[in-house]
Parts: structure tokens; sequence; C-alpha cells
């Protein structure tokens, strides 16, 4: 009679002796795949020389002037300074029997 153990890794020898027949063979893949990756990897490069002059645009103050003059006019005049505390909703569950 045979121990568990015994038992046991058999067992396991078996599960890895299936699943590595199962897994060897690569005919279930066709020929062109994984191509759209390799080609997506491939058209990628890393740009080794520096740019000779800095780019040309917007730079962070000059983005966040213009974004605060756009929210002023959309707010426009009428509209209270932003409080952060003004912004807050506060609620509390309603007690049992307290009318609302």
């Amino acid at each position: 009679m045979k121990t568990p153990a015994r038992l046991r890794s058999l067992l396991i020898c078996s599960a890895l002796l299936v699943s590595l027949v199962g897994c060897a063979n690569r005919e279930h893949m066709r020929d062109d795949y994984g191509k759209e990756v390799r080609e997506f990897y491939a058209k990628q490069r890393v740009y080794a020389q520096a740019v000779p002059e800095p780019p040309t645009g917007l730079d962070s103050e000059e983005a966040a002037g213009i974004h605060a003059s756009y929210r002023k006019s959309i707010a426009g005049s009428t509209a209270a300074p932003a409080d952060a505390n003004a912004r807050v909703l506060m609620l509390r569950e309603p007690k049992p029997g307290v009318p609302q």
C-alpha cells in the first residue's frame, strides 16, 4: 500500500508532466502572434540628442494666469470669492422622532 505522501508527490509530478506537455505545443498560435505589439515598441525610440532651443508655448506661470482670468470671466463680477469652507456641504443623519 502506498503512503499518502507518496501518492501526493505522484499526483503533483503527473500534473506537472501533463501541464508541460500541454503547454509545449505552440500550434495554436498564428505566425503573426504579437506582431502589433512588436511593431508598436519598434516605433518607439529614445532621442539621444538634446533639443537645440526650448519649446515654444505656455510656461506654467502664464498658463496659471490665463486659467485665473478665465475662471474670473466665467464667474462674473457678482460672484463672491471662493472660500474653502463655503463649498463644503455638511449633512447629518436625522434623528428618529425629530421633525425635519
